[in-house]
């Protein structure tokens, strides 16, 4: 028997655990939400570097801020550019204690569940019902109203630096 659900997020890194910890809220309490990570569990994986909101901004995740930077430096064939800003500042966390901090908060809501070994072997496209069916390489299958992949798109060395800057920019009448 198919398991049902609301969200299904395939992928715990970074966005995926990050969206899970927002859905844990209170407020998404009506909803089933499932995440399946394909690594059995979680280490150190590597650190998170972002431009930080504007100087003095918190969000959920600012005191687990390993550094920010004011000041960087950019070089191209032997030319050197250096901006300093205190509005606009570059910050890093390591994952580990990001994966604490977002286990934690979704250790705490019930309807949310975040499944370790647990690789994705397909997503099929919504069915009759308008579900999405997602298989696990272990064959389990759910039915789930919406999806969220959060794989990277394509696997790299982990001996290699990668910043990806690929993603939708959203647009609101106000602050969300």
């Amino acid at each position: 028997m198919e398991k049902q659900l609301d969200i299904v997020i395939v992928g715990g890194g970074l966005s995926g655990l990050a969206l899970a910890a927002e859905l844990a809220a209170p407020e998404f309490a009506a909803l089933s939400v499932l995440v399946l990570e394909k690594r059995p569990a979680y280490l150190r994986d590597r650190t998170w570097s972002y431009w930080a909101p504007t100087a003095g901004t918190q969000h959920r995740y600012s005191a687990l801020e390993r550094a920010r930077w004011f000041q960087w430096a950019v070089s191209l064939d032997g030319r050197t550019c250096q901006h300093t800003s205190r509005q606009h500042t570059y910050a890093t966390l390591d994952a580990d204690a990001f994966y604490t901090a977002a286990m934690q908060t979704i250790a705490q809501a019930a309807h949310v569940q975040l499944q370790l070994g647990s690789g994705v072997a397909s997503i099929a496209a919504p069915s009759a019902n308008q579900c999405v069916t997602v298989t696990t390489e272990q064959g389990a299958t759910m039915q789930a109203r919406w999806t969220f992949d959060a794989r990277p798109p394509q696997q790299v060395a982990q001996s290699t630096l990668v910043q990806q800057f690929a993603g939708w920019e959203v647009h609101t009448e106000h602050d969300a």
